[in-house]
């Protein structure tokens, strides 16, 4: 689980039960034509590397994450920082003296991709929770193109350790793709 927060606003964000990586290693395989089985651990290890450090570094969700974003304080519009966004657990409202109000979407806010828009009154002294799910359908092809230069990159340099560990480089090339791609930074 990571979090972050900004003043306003704090993320919690852990990956969904069942979420599943954006390549597997028989399609990081068939890609670089490697025939063998010898070094597929080394190969998954580099996969599930790559993956994390794509996430962390673009805040961008490869496998399926459940979020929980909470405001602070919020007013007529509320950006989802995560996306895509696959689907909206649930939205509440905690008044100053701690009461909390389940939001009913197009009641007492609508959706419009990533934005959630409140009608009724600003509510700038109220928290707001939002808890939802952000995931692809379909990953996008030059996304994939991306972590598979990735994956490969750092395969073939496998120089790269400090004290045992790998340090795992993203090509300029993947990070171009990726950046496009970012939802929060």
């Amino acid at each position: 689980m990571s979090s972050l927060f900004d003043g306003y606003l704090s993320l919690q964000v852990t990956d969904s039960s069942g979420a599943v990586a954006p390549i597997t290693l028989a399609q990081v395989k068939a890609w670089g034509r490697i025939q063998h089985s010898s070094e597929d651990a080394l190969i998954q290890e580099v996969i599930d590397e790559v993956i994390d450090e794509v996430e962390n570094k673009y805040s961008l969700p490869l496998k399926s994450k459940d979020i929980t974003a909470t405001w602070s304080m919020y007013s007529k519009e509320v950006i989802l920082p995560y996306t895509p966004l696959y689907s909206i657990t649930s939205v509440k409202s905690i008044s100053t003296d701690g009461t909390e109000k389940t939001l009913v979407e197009n009641e007492d806010y609508t959706l419009s991709g990533n934005i959630l828009f409140f009608e009724y009154r600003p509510y700038y002294n109220d928290k707001l929770v939002v808890e939802y799910v952000s995931k692809w359908d379909n990953v996008p092809k030059g996304l994939v193109l991306a972590l598979r230069k990735a994956i490969f990159t750092n395969l073939e340099d496998r120089q790269d350790t400090i004290g045992g560990m790998t340090i795992v480089e993203i090509p300029d090339s993947s990070a171009k793709k990726f950046k496009q791609y970012m939802s929060f930074a």
